[in-house]
């Protein structure tokens, strides 16, 4: 005799409705309200459609009255000491006449060795006859020291009051020394941006981009990316008031004919920074000083 023996069905009950079956009575419906809600059409035309925020548009450039602001007439700070010798010898003794300089022997700290556990690399500073050179290298597991790069530097960036920066010309192309001094150590270290294991060595670029707020005048050499020519080294007067030639031209003029010249508040030949609102006069120095 089995001891769970199956029930037998009631005949007078009801046959059971399958699960499926009822779900798909009670969704159908509904399916069919939502697309008819969705696809009903309201009597409206399509907008436009939606276009991605936008900045606001730059403010139009507001007049001046001087002359010069879009002129191409550089004449370069000798021009200009000539007839203001005492501005000019202020300017030389300013952070903008060294801002950008040669590399002058009897300037530069001492020379030094130091090692980057990071990268595993060792970097001497070295004077060599009349070159102050950079040296990148490893030390190979026999103890030799297996030279990666050697460069003489020929320009230094920065008045040293921080620190100094310098570049690397290879063959007419500008390039960072991956060595820096650092004026509150008193130490050389690699330069910021140099910290990483791979960090670019003596192959980071220096387009002009990168020296229009450390050099006077320089361009780019048929397009090239980072071989310049250098107009003015020093960051001169005309940085601040615009190109001179033009104030020059007629300064000379009127000396010539005994007239004398004119004064700053009514000469509109180059531009006067101690004329301008401080809106303007922020503006110039804004060029460079963002912070």
């Amino acid at each position: 005799m089995d001891p769970n023996p199956t029930p037998t069905p009631d005949p007078s009950a009801p046959p059971a409705t399958r699960p499926w079956r009822r779900m798909v009575w009670i969704g159908l419906p509904l399916a069919i309200a939502v697309v008819a809600f969705v696809t009903w059409p309201t009597g409206r035309a399509p907008g436009p459609p939606t276009q991605p925020d936008r900045p606001p548009p730059l403010p139009p450039v507001t007049a001046t009255p001087f002359t010069n602001t879009n002129s191409t007439g550089w004449v370069g700070a000798a021009a200009c000491a000539e007839c203001h010798p005492r501005i000019a010898e202020h300017h030389q003794a300013s952070s903008h006449a060294s801002a950008l300089a040669d590399v002058s022997l009897e300037e530069e700290p001492p020379d030094a060795e130091f090692d980057h556990a990071t990268s595993g690399r060792h970097y001497r500073v070295y004077r060599d006859k009349e070159q102050l050179r950079h040296s990148e290298s490893i030390i190979l597991e026999d103890g030799e020291n297996l030279v990666l790069a050697d460069h003489p530097v020929s320009m230094v960036v920065g008045t040293g009051h921080q620190g100094r920066t310098y570049l690397v010309d290879l063959e007419g192309f500008l390039f960072q020394s991956p060595i820096t001094w650092y004026a509150s150590n008193k130490r050389w270290r690699l330069a910021p941006g140099y910290t990483d294991a791979t960090h670019p060595s003596f192959e980071r670029p220096i387009p002009v981009d990168c020296l229009i707020c450390h050099a006077g005048r320089s361009e780019s050499v048929d397009g090239a990316f980072h071989r310049v020519r250098f107009h003015e080294r020093t960051i001169g007067c005309e940085r601040c008031h615009g190109a001179g030639a033009e104030h020059v031209t007629t300064q000379k003029a009127r000396a010539r004919d005994g007239d004398g010249p004119v004064d700053s508040r009514g000469d509109t030949s180059i531009v006067h920074p101690g004329s301008l609102s401080r809106e303007r006069l922020e503006s110039i120095c804004g060029q460079c000083h963002l912070s």
